[in-house]
């Protein structure tokens, strides 16, 4: 497997830190939706500097990388460094989430296609900005694949960044969380996944089960269970990252391998001692992390991640 060689030493104080400045930004998706978002870039350039589009993961994660349960600004971190080394970025809040909230959106309603035409709406948005030299999509966890999807779709997009993302359908990915969370309940569960893998919903869910596989969420887990992340990925033309954290405890190693093995001409790296949340740890205990790494606004995302990603954006 190769690795992606970076500069770690002198690179950063090589490069002029520069100012930031601000756009709060919208969209309006096919559909009539109004996606909320902000634009950042360096001050002043010496030339258009590329334009990284930034997806959030799973779940009511906003722009900045927090939930209604968690605040720890990782995506915002993320963003504020890339723009000081000359980088400009987009995060926004996709469909439901955060500013992007829609009135009487009903959760049945939602689809997993709704979130990859959101991003794609961004893309065409800035594909004739001659501020931005190109455009690089990246997706953090859910966010992946999303991204994957719209680099496929999208002639304008020039790189593709998996950061934290999985290399094997939701199905499975849930077979193994909950296999690890509630292993007496798998007897019910796994029938309830078989089911929703063939496109089938499952009308009669034991109420300990709601919280994941409630009726009004099976359409969206549907059209998500669909598309595997290591099919999805070969299709790319476009050159490609895949970055992981050895701390991260939502994703695991299988799923970086699935995603190299599909992916043979994308650089590569395993971050030592990062965690999910892209900020650096040295346990992989869950209750620490969770206290000191997840809900933790103030620690900075780790510094070789931001230097694989100039890098590779550069």
């Amino acid at each position: 497997m190769k690795k992606y060689l970076c500069f770690v030493g002198a690179f950063m104080l090589t490069v002029a830190l520069y100012a930031q400045k601000t756009e709060d930004v919208s969209v309006t998706t096919e559909k009539g939706a109004t996606l909320y978002g902000t634009l950042t870039m360096p001050e002043v350039v010496d030339m258009a500097p590329p334009l990284v589009i930034m997806i959030a993961g799973s779940g009511p994660t906003d722009r900045n990388g927090n939930n209604p349960q968690m605040k720890n600004n990782s995506l915002l971190f993320l963003s504020d460094a890339l723009v000081k080394n000359g980088i400009s970025t987009l995060r926004y809040d996709k469909l439901g989430i955060g500013q992007s909230v829609v009135k009487d959106l009903k959760e049945e309603e939602l689809s997993f296609e709704d979130y990859v035409q959101g991003a794609e709406s961004w893309v065409k948005k800035y594909s004739a900005d001659t501020r931005f030299s190109k455009i690089i999509i990246m997706g953090h966890s859910e966010g992946s694949l999303i991204g994957m999807l719209v680099a496929q779709r999208q002639k304008s997009v020039g790189g593709f960044i998996s950061l934290a993302g999985t290399g094997r359908d939701m199905a499975e990915i849930l077979r193994e969380q909950l296999a690890k969370q509630a292993p007496q309940a798998m007897t019910v569960i796994n029938p309830i996944l078989d089911s929703l893998k063939k496109g089938k919903t499952v009308p009669d869910v034991m109420p300990q089960l709601n919280a994941i596989f409630r009726p009004s969420v099976q359409p969206f887990l549907i059209s998500q269970i669909k598309y595997d992340p290591a099919v999805e990925i070969k299709k790319l033309t476009v050159p490609v990252l895949i970055i992981s954290g050895d701390k991260d405890l939502q994703v695991s190693k299988i799923d970086f391998d699935a995603l190299c093995a599909a992916k043979t001409d994308a650089k590569n790296i395993v971050i030592a001692n990062m965690s999910h949340v892209l900020k650096e740890t040295d346990t992989t205990d869950m209750q620490t992390q969770f206290f000191k790494v997840y809900m933790n606004p103030d620690l900075p995302v780790v510094p070789l991640l931001v230097r694989v990603i100039i890098n590779f954006s550069k």
